[in-house]
Order: structure tokens, then C-alpha cells, then sequence
């Protein structure tokens, strides 16, 4: 009897071990898309070391400190507002030489509400 009480522990166990490193995986997936797209944007533009900045930081999540968590965060929603600006400046482009604007709008607002999102995972409060 206590053999399979103890194996049943191990078991419920390694299901909360499994099950919380499913939620830590899907909470992190979309912050670092999020972090590649930005980065590929700087690559796109020449600027390297940003670029390969913003593949490094993500990764600092890993070293579950409060205070690195909520500067991540913060610093993600900061690249909306640099989304939106990007955005407004692709499309001012786009307008000046009478092309079609409507399609890379939709991709913007997309990659806007993507960051956001991948934002507001990282939120303790509301992850529980």
C-alpha cells in the first residue's frame, strides 16, 4: 500500500513539474517571436549590434529574478509604440508614392497586437 501511495506522489509530482514547464513554454514562445521579429527589423536596417541585442535579452528571462521580468516586459511594450512608429512611417512612405497601404496597415496592427500580447504573458498576476 505505501509502495503505491509513494509512486502515486511521484507521479502527481511529475505531472505539476510537466504542467508548469508547459506554462512557462507557452508564456516565453511568443516574447521571444516578438524579440526575433524586432531584431530581424534592426538587421533589415544595418544596425547589428542592436540586432543581436535583441536576440540576447530575451534570454535573461531564464534567470527568474522579479526585477528582469517587468524590465522585459516593460521594454516589450515599449517596441509597440516603436511598431507604431515604424508603421506610421512605412505607411507616410507608402502614401507619398501612391501605393497601396492597406495590406502592410493589416501587417503592423498584426505584429502591434502579436507584441502587446506576448507582453501581457509575462505578467505575474495574471499568468496564475
Amino acid at each position: 500500500m505505501a509502495i503505491t501511495l509513494a509512486s502515486q506522489a511521484r507521479d502527481v509530482s511529475s505531472i505539476l513539474i510537466a504542467r508548469s514547464i508547459i506554462i512557462l513554454i507557452m508564456r516565453f514562445i511568443p516574447l521571444f517571436i516578438s524579440w526575433i521579429v524586432i531584431s530581424a527589423h534592426f538587421f533589415r536596417q544595418g544596425a547589428i549590434e542592436i540586432s543581436f541585442a535583441c536576440l540576447v535579452l530575451p534570454f535573461f528571462i531564464f534567470l527568474h529574478k522579479p526585477v528582469i521580468m517587468k524590465g522585459i516586459q516593460w521594454i516589450t511594450f515599449a517596441l509597440v509604440f516603436l511598431w507604431m512608429k515604424v508603421g506610421v512611417d512605412l505607411i507616410t512612405i507608402r502614401l507619398n508614392l501612391g501605393m497601396d497601404y492597406f495590406r502592410l496597415m493589416g501587417i503592423i496592427m498584426g505584429i502591434l497586437i502579436f507584441t502587446l500580447w506576448s507582453g501581457m504573458l509575462l505578467d505575474e498576476e495574471r499568468s496564475r
